[in-house]
């Protein structure tokens, strides 16, 4: 017997090392390959937050907002994202070195594949839309994580600077909307020079970015107006949830003023059922422009 044999001999019977059941090394498998999937998703779906941050932010307007161009750079790049990309890519590599024949390849061969199929998928998820829904979950799965993004969001709001970012609340004229911007304030925006003639059709709702200068403290004019393609807010400027304080905003037991109409719905901020309006105007509604049947006694039987 060789010296090799008998070390491996003398370690077994030092250690008690035994065979372990097939089962086991089954179970194991399939939770290595189990968490690289999950891995490479993860990974995925945070480059498609980076594609859709760097594809969709103006980088021109990035200037006007920090001093520079390299300075606007340095402060929007997705430093996060990039950072949950990094850790997916790393994961997904130790992993797949784990699996039944993951020795077989150099790292360099496992590091490229996982970054390229990170990459892939990313690019994948992002013109599918998914970053949008993805990175808007997580903005209200983790409230640290919102805020670090209204902050950063937040520097877009910068009038004095000529720069403006906001929500179209409505479209007065073919020259005026008004827009409610991150912070939630109204603006009348003005379109002057090539905001009058857009490459794409503007209506409610819509997310702008707009480059022109304030010129009373509730008017902006906007010689350039741009989608704003860096997500949706969290909420809705304007529109302040349940709770909230603020322009708008109702203390809860509080009743609506003398003429306002009256909305019965359900779901947060609703007033509650059946509340009695002040000048008659009410509305029975189930959702947004949802006519709801309110439901009649029923006649006694005979």
């Amino acid at each position: 017997m060789s010296k090799l044999s008998q070390s491996v001999l003398d370690k077994i019977k030092k250690e008690q090392i035994a065979p372990r059941a097939r089962w086991q090394f089954v179970v194991l498998h399939c939770a290595v390959w189990t968490l690289l999937l999950l891995s490479v998703i993860t990974g995925s779906l945070a480059m498609s937050v980076v594609f859709r941050d760097l594809f969709g932010t103006e980088w021109e307007f990035a200037e006007y907002v920090a001093g520079s161009r390299l300075r606007g750079i340095i402060i929007m790049l997705p430093y996060i994202w990039f950072a949950t990309t990094a850790l997916g890519i790393f994961l997904a590599y130790k992993l797949f070195e784990k699996t039944r024949h993951g020795y077989r390849y150099r790292a360099w061969v496992i590091a490229g594949g996982t970054v390229a199929l990170s990459g892939l998928t990313g690019l994948i998820f992002f013109a599918a839309g998914t970053a949008d829904s993805f990175e808007h979950g997580i903005r209200q799965t983790i409230p640290q994580y919102a805020r670090l993004r209204e902050a950063v969001e937040g520097q877009w709001v910068a009038p004095e600077k000529g720069i403006l970012v906001g929500r179209v609340k409505e479209l007065t004229n073919e020259e005026m909307l008004l827009v409610d911007d991150l912070a939630g304030k109204e603006w009348e925006v003005e379109r002057v020079g090539q905001a009058l003639e857009l490459p794409f059709e503007l209506r409610v709702e819509m997310m702008l970015l707009m480059r022109g200068e304030a010129v009373e403290d509730d008017e902006f004019q906007a010689s350039q107006l741009r989608p704003w393609r860096r997500g949706e807010p969290l909420r809705k400027p304007g529109r302040p949830g349940p709770g909230a304080e603020g322009p708008g905003a109702f203390e809860r037991g509080t009743p609506p003023p003398p003429n306002a109409r009256v909305l019965n719905r359900q779901g947060p901020g609703a007033f509650a059922p059946n509340t009695p309006p002040p000048d008659g105007e009410a509305f029975n509604r189930e959702g947004p422009g949802a006519p709801e049947l309110v439901p009649q006694p029923a006649p006694p039987m005979r």
